[in-house]
């Protein structure tokens, strides 16, 4: 039916096809609308996009679903967290044809949150649940297709050092994350041991929405050596990355930019961002910048690497 319109009278945006998963994902779809169809991923909202002060300072804990940030009451936030999760598992995922036992899935997806920004072990995993690794993948692929968790891959390059080959993983929704994760209330988040991965997380989230919005394929991965010098996000295109690490502190010593200085350099980078969580915008030497998250928010501290573009 489509395909007969779209031909017979071809002008962008003549209809708009809506769905909670990625397209890989979907069985039963016998036209693919090859030619005849752009796909755009539709976000939570980022922190950029919010124009209210206090829905901003919300959504690092809460998320950005709008629901939430619509949402005043902090309980009723929670519930509605709560409910999607259930839904999700029990009725959405079913009903893409999925028969995975919910139990099971969220099991996985609380041990998840546990390793938050960390190297994605599926035989670990697998020997927790006491399944193997091919369900365990089956599962990941399963709540990466409907765009709940990232699987943030290795950049590899032509480097005489031994490289991680593991992705990281991300919850990319932060207010699912500290649901799973048990938290209740911003102050919680304040003692839990992956506050840190957990702000990561966002910023990687919203620097790659970010990207996509003004390249059409962008390149995001993060670098690490086996001896553990790491970059968490390089980002922008195969030939013109930008290299950021990510601190929720304010405080950048020498012992934070050791790594991702031998990484600049083995990738012959000149110019990157340790991007923190306070505090004001500061030279840290040999082309790096200390930058708060609330400039990039802001637009005060464009990222360079999209702003040549």
């Amino acid at each position: 039916f489509l395909r007969h319109w779209i031909d017979k009278d071809r002008r962008n945006g003549s209809f708009l096809l809506l769905g909670s998963a990625s397209p890989a994902l979907v069985r039963g779809v016998s036209e693919s609308l090859a030619g005849r169809v752009g796909h755009l991923e539709l976000t939570p909202f980022r922190a950029d996009e919010l124009d209210d002060a206090q829905a901003r300072a919300d959504r690092w804990f809460f998320g950005g679903y709008p629901p939430v940030l619509l949402e005043p009451d902090p309980a009723a936030r929670i519930r509605w967290l709560e409910s999607y999760i259930k839904s999700l598992l029990e009725t959405d995922l079913p009903a893409l044809g999925l028969r995975l036992p919910a139990l099971a899935l969220r099991t996985l997806w609380t041990m998840l949150t546990h390793v938050h920004g960390g190297l994605l072990n599926a035989a670990e995993l697998g020997r927790a649940l006491d399944v193997s690794s091919p369900t365990v993948a089956r599962y990941l692929d399963a709540l990466e297709g409907t765009f709940m968790i990232r699987r943030l891959r290795p950049h590899f390059a032509n480097v005489s050092k031994r490289l991680v080959k593991s992705p990281k993983v991300y919850v990319r929704d932060t207010g699912l994350l500290h649901r799973l994760a048990g938290l209740d209330s911003p102050a919680a988040l304040a003692t839990w041991p992956k506050r840190g991965a957990s702000f990561e997380g966002m910023v990687i989230e919203e620097l790659i929405a970010r990207a996509a919005d003004r390249i059409v394929r962008p390149y995001y991965a993060f670098w690490r050596t086996a001896t553990g010098d790491e970059i968490d996000l390089l980002i922008g295109t195969e030939s013109k990355l930008f290299p950021i690490e990510i601190k929720v502190g304010v405080n950048v010593d020498a012992r934070d930019l050791a790594g991702m200085r031998r990484g600049m350099a083995d990738l012959g980078l000149s110019r990157g961002w340790v991007i923190v969580g306070g505090g004001e915008r500061r030279p840290l030497g040999g082309g790096i910048e200390a930058v708060p998250w609330a400039d990039v928010v802001s637009g005060a501290a464009p990222l360079p690497v999209l702003d040549a573009l």
